[in-house]
């Protein structure tokens, strides 16, 4: 079955109207539409020269049926616009990062990325293996949207972004009911600086070992007298060794980040089910007191708010303070009132 991705990155650089972009972290496992989803670096090597055509799209949420109908009228569909192309998309070296440059020309989104008001999102189509490894990429449009409090998060719910320029805003400003979470957002900046000096530093070990190299074969070449010899050698050893303690270091810290944050992740999941929870009447929560830990239970969460609604929907007087009951209404009418509830999940709402 191929599942549309929507996936977010955040803008690194910005000079003129091109800007360097992390379009995806390839290394974590990523969440989408309820499921966990694996990257694979070749995969997206793969679709590279896809990515350079696909459309660059200002709007404030992801259009659904980009490829399906005409791009003008899936742009109209959410009020959005195209802004410029993809450029020089690629996978590092290591693996662990989409990366690009977004050209773009339309002078409104240049001023919300500088002033750090703008966020990036990515959208494709892929098909999930048996070990949830995402194959057979296709492109689908990148989405640049304002970073505006109250907006609604057209990614991940528990994905971050950062413009490493500008002062990023506050979670909570960008994510209506959520709870705010700045120790996650600057856990997420430290990981990803992270992760480019790792790799760095990767560069500069491979670049120092051959120059070492090149010149222990002038000294050979010269036949230079062993003590001078070995102390190159010596000296590339140090500096391997020293490097090599770096990256193990900031290895270890990557380890470490990415356990919070995904224990921050679950917190904050927990919460939004708290929150559900406690909006049903006093009565109805007591009914279902003895089951209140199947909300954190995604395969059961969702089957026990539905009874829980019905179950409210079916109450004749609203329970009072000191009676912490409710009356069925169910005198002259055997059927049961269904209920037409809309479930906002990830905001922590219902709405009957």
């Amino acid at each position: 079955m191929t599942e549309l991705i929507l996936n977010t990155g955040e803008f690194v650089d910005n000079s003129d109207s091109v800007y360097d972009v992390i379009l995806n972290r390839l290394d974590l496992r990523h969440e989408n539409n309820g499921k966990s989803f694996k990257y694979d670096a070749d995969e997206f090597r793969s679709a590279l020269p896809l990515f350079k055509d696909t459309p660059l799209i200002f709007a404030k949420v992801h259009p659904q049926h980009v490829g399906q109908i005409p791009l003008e009228d899936a742009l109209k569909e959410v009020d959005g616009r195209l802004i410029g192309t993809p450029q020089d998309v690629l996978v590092n070296t290591n693996g662990t990062l989409f990366r690009g440059r977004l050209s773009i020309t339309d002078p409104e989104v240049n001023e919300l990325v500088k002033d750090g008001k703008a966020l990036l999102s990515t959208a494709f189509s892929a098909a999930p293996d048996e070990n949830g490894v995402l194959r057979n990429i296709i492109p689908n449009h990148i989405l640049v949207y304002p970073a505006e409090p109250g907006a609604p998060n057209p990614g991940d719910q528990a994905a971050l972004f950062l413009n490493q320029n500008q002062e990023p805003l506050k979670n909570g400003d960008n994510m209506g009911d959520e709870p705010k979470n700045d120790k996650q957002l600057d856990l997420m900046r430290e990981l990803v600086a992270n992760q480019a000096a790792k790799d760095e530093l990767q560069v500069k070990v491979t670049e120092q070992t051959e120059t070492i190299l090149n010149q222990k074969s002038d000294l050979e070449a010269k036949d230079r007298t062993i003590t001078e010899k070995d102390g190159v050698i010596t000296k590339k050893d140090e500096l391997i060794a020293n490097q090599k303690t770096e990256i193990e270091s900031l290895n270890t810290r990557v380890t470490e980040l990415s356990g919070i944050i995904e224990e921050a992740k679950t917190t904050a999941k927990k919460a939004r089910r708290d929150k559900i929870f406690n909006q049903f009447l006093p009565g109805t929560q007591k009914a279902f007191e003895t089951r209140k830990e199947d909300i954190y239970d995604d395969t059961k969460f969702e089957d026990l708010f539905a009874e829980m609604f019905q179950h409210q929907a079916n109450v004749k007087t609203p329970p009072t303070e000191e009676s912490g009951s409710e009356e069925i209404n169910n005198q002259g009418n055997d059927k049961k009132e269904e209920v037409d509830a809309q479930y906002a999940w990830d905001l922590g709402e219902i709405r009957l």
